[in-house]
């Protein structure tokens, strides 16, 4: 089936309403990847983001029936993912006796072919470090700077979607990068 005969998302979700299975098999994945992206962000880990992803698909179907149609479903999915990822990291703060802040970074570099291994291995340390500095920062620095940086949404997104002011949002921003810069200022001197 190429791309002109595959069923745009609202036929899928109809026919998701309908009881069709499949047809939500189609929408996860079509957007399982991003969603997936989302979560490990958020989340941290490769192991996080899996049950994270699962568990904003698992809901999403069980709330079908509320999907209101004018909307996209990417919008409406990620919404689930955030808040589900959200809801992780204040669980992962209760929590007594866990490692905090204990991630698995298996991040791949991003090389072009004809570059040699040092290379590789320094953009994989740099990769590595950076999600372990976004990981870091506080969980409302953390939701606003990937929502704004990997999902590029706009501050007023962010603040719908947050439930916050957008001035929240700009300063949340502001904080989130002048942590970063201060964690990573070594590799921002080289």
């Amino acid at each position: 089936m190429n791309s002109e005969d595959a069923p745009d998302d609202l036929e899928l979700i109809r026919r998701s309403k309908r009881g069709e299975r499949a047809a939500f098999g189609q929408l996860v994945r079509r957007y399982q990847k991003r969603i997936y992206a989302l979560c490990f962000r958020l989340g941290g880990s490769h192991d996080i983001a899996d049950d994270l992803t699962q568990e904003a698909f698992i809901k999403a179907y069980e709330a079908i029936e509320s999907f209101d149609e004018n909307y996209p479903f990417y919008s409406w999915i990620s919404r689930i993912a955030t808040n589900n990822a959200i809801n992780f990291i204040k669980r992962q703060k209760r929590q007594v006796g866990g490692e905090e802040g204990e991630t698995i970074l298996n991040t791949q570099p991003t090389t072009g072919s004809g570059s040699n291994p040092e290379t590789a291995i320094s953009q994989k340390e740099i990769a590595a470090r950076f999600q372990a500095a976004i990981d870091n920062l506080a969980e409302e620095f953390r939701v606003v700077f990937v929502l704004r940086m990997h999902e590029e949404l706009s501050y007023e997104e962010i603040a719908a979607r947050l439930k916050l002011n957008p001035g929240t949002v700009m300063s949340r921003l502001h904080r989130a990068r002048q942590k970063l810069v201060e964690e990573l200022k070594d590799l921002l001197e080289k």
